[in-house]
């Protein structure tokens, strides 16, 4: 099992508590009584009817008309209301500071489609025990666990899977985590996404992800892909060179200002061509390209509820596209054929029995949590399909395609009591949902006024935090090992302006002469999630890696990892909270330990020859070997190729770090050094050999 999953999981429950008498049996939860709405079931063709629901714990006692209310039971009067089940928003990427705003928007199911493993899957909580979805409160959570990616990931979240063979011993790992279904991204090649869906099916689990660059729609029936997100899918091919193409000479489509639904015709007839299997789902995200049509606003009320990384690039985001605006005087209307396209060929989908599964890709810039699945049902209306067929989309059809009808999707006895209490009936008007009157999250009932509270208590913390990433951060010593202090200093990590960490450092020379690379670097934590202080030593002798120590705190919790030279192999053993976790032997000759400080780029400085080498890194704390390639330009930069992607560094004369940036996913980061003191010269970069 993934260490870090482990410790994140743990990160939720406090200390085991000590064993004392078998408590008395709790008596039963006072029924709930939502008496007098207009209950919408979903539950096929009925109709919507006044009815009483009781609820009991979370789960749905009786729905109808002439229900028994108990006498103790706790009314809630709805009279003149319209109910409707929870709402499902079936692609997200989940960060626990925005359960609130799922929860006050309606939504109480989500499904994420790729995060960090630790932090995933201890938000799902999925045996209930560490009460992480009650903390918000946050919605009920299916999850693929880390979307699966090629090298370079898109994230450094992404399990990276280069070969079949990877595959087969990576997603065995994986599934002992028990994700839901299997997501992709862009990076796989064929024969990869192909052991996938292999893979995935031979496990009971759906696969779903978006259009592989080169793989066309037969390719995708032919290969049993179970779900697509986005609709590129659709889109036919272009001559290879053509420019504006957008995936280059091979699988290059056209653009979706350049198409009509006569275009699209081809890949429609295969994609929703009834097969022996059920047919192919899609996520369509109408609202990733209509958000863009919207003119930026001056202090959009937004942003108050988003930590300091989302603020600063969604403001970003809306800089450039008002530049756009002015300057592309076809900016709107191509937009707008844009989404009149997309609406057209996702009303052909559903009138086809395509299913359609509503979707957010909530937080892109300005596809806000909650809020943006109201914003993508409303585009689904807008395209021409009837308003109770999208309720029905976002709650009964997506239940059953996801595979959770059983607890899910529609207003029911024995099932989950998740309940939207509306002023008005969204089937006649459907702004009615974009502000709940009360939401009934798994039988705990949220009036309007906890639900504002609710959503003013993160506001105050995100504000709390914004003033909080302006204050220097106080990083303490890293552990000094005995041996001459050569240089020492402290970095600052940042990503578009906002701070993500802060690093204390030395390098030691040992009496027999091996440098030992020591750092302590903090992450400051978020409104949901706590700090973490890393610690980092790792001992270089002959210019290969003796051995390391690895020391991770969180949440009270600590995870150790130790490398250990004898034998000719580097054994790597694993502790959680003091316990032992497992060993891995490593034979490979490694040049450093990569855990992302700014020791791994100045042990790389001191590398002789240019060309390849190998490093150990963490794939999400499992020890793992990246291949490397580092040259250095006319102006002495040193340009690495990572297993995660590009990395650059200009060094001091003294051999500290001048700048760094590196790939992180998408983003790009930068290290600036704060402060930096030098002994005998500190350690001067060598001229490199060629390799």
């Amino acid at each position: 099992m993934i260490l870090s999953a482990i410790l994140a999981a743990l990160s939720f429950q406090g200390e085991a508590p000590p064993e004392k008498a078998k408590p008395e049996p709790k008596p039963p939860p006072k029924v709930v009584a939502l008496v007098g709405g207009t209950v919408h079931t979903m539950v096929g063709t009925e109709a919507p009817a006044v009815a009483t629901i009781l609820v009991q714990g979370d789960r749905i006692l009786a729905v109808g008309p002439s229900v028994a209310i108990p006498a103790d039971a706790v009314r809630v009067d709805v009279a003149g209301k319209h109910v409707i089940p929870g709402l499902i928003d079936a692609m997200v990427n989940h960060d626990a500071d925005h359960d609130r705003l799922y929860v006050t928007s309606g939504v109480t199911l989500v499904r994420d489609v790729g995060n960090d493993l630790a932090r995933i899957f201890a938000e799902r909580d999925k045996d209930g025990k560490s009460m992480a979805r009650e903390r918000g409160p946050g919605p009920a959570i299916l999850s693929c666990g880390a979307v699966l990616d090629g090298s370079p990931p898109s994230t450094t979240a992404a399990v990276v899977l280069d070969s079949p063979e990877a595959a087969e011993e990576k997603l065995g790992r994986l599934v002992d985590l028990q994700p839901e279904f299997l997501s992709f991204h862009l990076g796989l090649t064929e024969p990869v996404w192909r052991k996938v869906i292999e893979f995935g099916h031979s496990k009971g689990l759906t696969v779903w992800g978006p259009k592989l660059p080169g793989v066309s729609a037969a390719k995708i029936v032919q290969a049993g892909q179970d779900g697509l997100f986005h609709l590129d899918a659709f889109l036919p091919e272009a001559p290879a060179g053509k420019p504006g193409d957008r995936e280059g000479a091979k699988g290059a489509t056209k653009g979706w200002a350049d198409v009509t639904l006569d275009d699209l015709q081809p890949a429609l007839d295969v994609l929703a061509k009834p097969r022996a299997q059920k047919k192919i789902a899609v996520t369509p995200t109408l609202a990733v390209f209509g958000q863009r049509l919207i003119e930026p606003r001056d202090h959009p009320p937004e942003l108050a509820y988003l930590g300091p990384m989302y603020v600063q690039s969604w403001i970003a985001e809306a800089g450039m596209r008002g530049k756009l605006m002015l300057s592309d005087k076809e900016y709107f209307q191509n937009g707008l054929r844009v989404v009149e396209t997309q609406g057209k060929l996702v009303r052909a989908l559903h009138e086809r029995g395509v299913p359609i599964v509503p979707g957010s890709a909530s937080p892109n810039a300005w596809i806000f949590p909650g809020e943006g699945l109201i914003d993508e049902l409303s585009l689904l209306v807008r395209a021409g399909i009837p308003k109770a067929q999208v309720l029905a989309l976002a709650t009964s059809g997506a239940a059953e395609v996801l595979g959770v009808k059983k607890d899910r999707g529609t207003i029911e006895a024995g099932k989950i009591a998740d309940l939207v209490v509306l002023s008005g009936d969204p089937t006649a008007d459907f702004a009615v949902l974009h502000v709940p009157e009360t939401v009934v999250l798994r039988g705990r009932v949220l009036d309007r006024a906890t639900m504002e509270a609710l959503r003013k208590d993160l506001a105050d913390t995100q504000k709390r935090i914004q003033a909080e990433a302006f204050k220097p951060l106080v990083i303490p010593d890293p552990p000094l090992p005995p041996g001459e202090v050569l240089l020492r200093g402290t970095v600052e990590t940042r990503a578009m302006g906002q701070r993500l960490r802060g690093e204390s450092y030395a390098v030691v020379q040992a009496e027999d002469k091996s440098l030992v690379y020591t750092s302590r670097m903090l992450t400051p934590g978020s409104a949901s999630s706590a700090s973490s202080d890393v610690e980092v030593l790792q001992t270089i002798r002959d210019g290969a890696l003796a051995g390391f120590e690895v020391k991770i705190k969180s949440g009270g919790h600590l995870v150790y990892v130790q490398g250990i030279l004898a034998g000719g192999y580097l054994n790597v053993e694993r502790h959680l909270d003091g316990g032992f976790a497992g060993n891995l032997p490593v034979r490979d000759r490694l040049s450093f330990v990569d855990a992302g400080c700014v020791t791994a780029a100045i042990a790389m400085g001191q590398l002789p020859t240019e060309g390849k080498f190998k490093v150990l890194f963490f794939d999400d704390l499992d020890p793992a070997i990246g291949n490397w390639e580092m040259h250095v330009d006319k102006d002495g930069a040193h340009l690495a190729k990572t297993h995660a992607g590009a990395m650059k560094v200009h060094f001091a004369a003294d051999g500290s770090v001048g700048e760094m940036q590196r790939e992180e996913g998408r983003g790009v980061t930068t290290t600036r050094p704060l402060s930096s003191q030098a002994t005998k010269g500190g350690l001067p970069v060598p001229q490199k050999k060629k390799g």
